[in-house]
């Protein structure tokens, strides 16, 4: 009877740990996913702004691609609390950097304040430097990702062995 309970809990350990090897690298896709979703919301942003003269929350609304949009409450009708509340929720769900998250702050403060042609060179801006982003979290992606998922197969199996 003790073999077979030390056998369950080997089990457990091992699904525990290739499970949290699969978590891990699960977070590296969904930065390396929202920061692909955030540059083509970008790039829709520019070309709305240069065709559109609209409000710029209706600008947003059309800019935004189907991973993004979830993030936004359009039901706001000041554009600093739309993009507060934006921010707010990928700090919980998009496993950003600090420094990402700062600089999609940033943006929110400065987007809709300048003229079309200032609003354009500030998209550019932050574009070049998220599309930096986005190239460093697909290669740590592609290097870590099979690290992580490996390590904790490996952790698991060893811990179960010496629960064995």
């Amino acid at each position: 009877m003790s073999f077979s309970f030390r056998l369950i809990g080997a089990i457990c350990v091992f699904v525990c740990g290739t499970a949290g090897g699969f978590i891990v690298s699960d977070k590296l896709k969904n930065r390396k996913d929202f920061l692909k979703d955030f540059i083509a919301f970008l790039s829709a942003l520019e070309i709305n702004i240069r065709y559109r003269c609209s409000d710029i929350v209706d600008v947003v609304k059309r800019s935004a691609p189907k991973g993004i949009s979830g993030c936004f409450d359009f039901s706001y009708d000041d554009f600093s609390a739309m993009w507060s509340n934006f921010t707010d929720r990928i700090k919980k769900t998009a496993e950003l950097k600090d420094e990402e998250i700062n600089l999609i702050t940033e943006f929110g403060s400065k987007i809709g304040t300048t003229d079309a042609d200032g609003e354009l060179n500030n998209i550019l801006l932050y574009k070049e430097f998220f599309e930096k982003s986005y190239y460093n979290s697909l290669e740590e992606y592609k290097t870590k990702s099979k690290l992580y998922k490996t390590l904790g197969c490996l952790f698991g199996a060893v811990v179960a062995i010496i629960i064995i």
